[in-house]
């Protein structure tokens, strides 16, 4: 064995450490502390490389944690998305769903049976009778005036003298009375006694255009005789036409007026003026009386009115509101007639006491 140096130092004051330097120069101790110190570096690169592997798979694992964790959180994410969506969807198809619902529910209410009264169609066609009825008044009052059948119409050129003989012949022919064919004046019974005398002709839609022109000539009476081309020039003839004229102007509203009211009762009959509905205006208003004003058919729109919606309700009183300012025109045009007679026949007094 090699021989062990050992030195130290001493000195004389106490609590001083030692410093201790061992050399060893033993072979086998040597080979023992190389082996040692190689198995201790082997342990410690085993254990290092034991280290890393853990801590790679530890980081493995937290980044596979961490992956996983994103993929669910995009998975959630997108689960949720879809959700939302799908619940907006649905929401939306709820949405539309119900507005076709209420948009059904207010076309049966404006246009299904309760929307309408009952019998609305017969309602409707009467209005429009009534309507064309009244509308047909002055075309066909105008056609009846006519200077070719009444002389004493504005504008005739018929001589007072053959109106008179027509008047008189036509009462021979046709209106005689058994009255006066005893007193000696007719032969016999005419077929249709007085009506050329008689205001019912007027008034009867049976009545032909014969009969009311009789009575209408009868009643306003016959033409004043107007002065031919050559007096006409002259100062004389010159008064007479103004003389005629003047009395055209006065009867002419009596005319109008007895012209409407044949109109008003003859329902084309009489005149071949048929009107589009083919009821008389007097025919129209007692539809009207009998719908609206009691009895059984009011009962009957009584009833289906009360059984209609508010829109059914609307319709009818929108129609009633119609007829109601047809009828108000119809009884304007009435009163300007009678307006118009009043005043013809005041300005006639005025002229007379001149």
């Amino acid at each position: 064995m090699g021989a062990i140096l050992l030195s130290g130092v001493v000195n004389p004051v106490p609590a001083h450490a030692f410093i201790c330097t061992y050399d060893v120069d033993d072979p086998v101790m040597k080979a023992n502390a190389t082996a040692v110190s190689e198995e201790v570096n082997a342990s410690f690169d085993t254990g290092l490389t034991t280290t890393s592997t853990l801590m790679t798979s530890m980081y493995e694992i937290l980044v596979s944690a961490m992956k996983i964790g994103a993929s669910q959180r995009s998975t959630d994410g997108q689960r949720n998305s879809t959700g939302i969506s799908q619940s907006l969807q649905a929401y939306a198809q709820v949405v539309n769903q119900q507005g076709q619902n209420e948009d059904i529910l207010q076309a049966q209410d404006e246009f299904g049976t309760g929307s309408e009264v009952s019998g609305v169609c017969s309602e409707t066609a009467m209005t429009g009778e009534v309507v064309r009825a009244i509308d047909s008044v002055p075309t066909q009052a105008k056609s009846i005036i006519q200077s070719s059948n009444i002389p004493a119409a504005p504008g005739g050129t018929v001589l007072p003298r053959k109106a008179i003989a027509t008047r008189l012949s036509s009462h021979l022919s046709r209106y005689c009375t058994q009255d006066e064919v005893t007193a000696g004046w007719c032969s016999t019974v005419g077929s249709k006694p007085a009506a050329d005398v008689s205001a019912q002709t007027l008034f009867d839609p049976a009545s032909t255009q014969e009969d009311v022109d009789a009575f209408i000539n009868n009643l306003v009476g016959d033409p004043l005789d107007k002065p031919d081309a050559t007096s006409a020039k002259t100062p004389e003839g010159v008064l007479r036409m103004a003389t005629a004229m003047r009395a055209e102007a006065v009867r002419s509203p009596a005319l109008v007026s007895l012209a409407a009211l044949r109109a008003e009762n003859a329902g084309g009959s009489g005149y071949s003026l048929v009107s589009q509905s083919g009821i008389t205006v007097t025919q129209a208003l007692d539809a009207i009386m009998k719908k609206y004003g009691g009895g059984p058919d009011y009962d009957t729109w009584d009833a289906s009115v009360a059984g209609a919606n508010q829109y059914g309700v609307l319709r009818e009183l929108v129609r009633l509101r119609g007829l109601s300012m047809k009828l108000r025109n119809f009884q304007t045009q009435s009163q300007t007639r009678m307006g118009a007679i009043l005043s013809t026949l005041l300005a006639a007094e005025a002229e007379d006491q001149d």
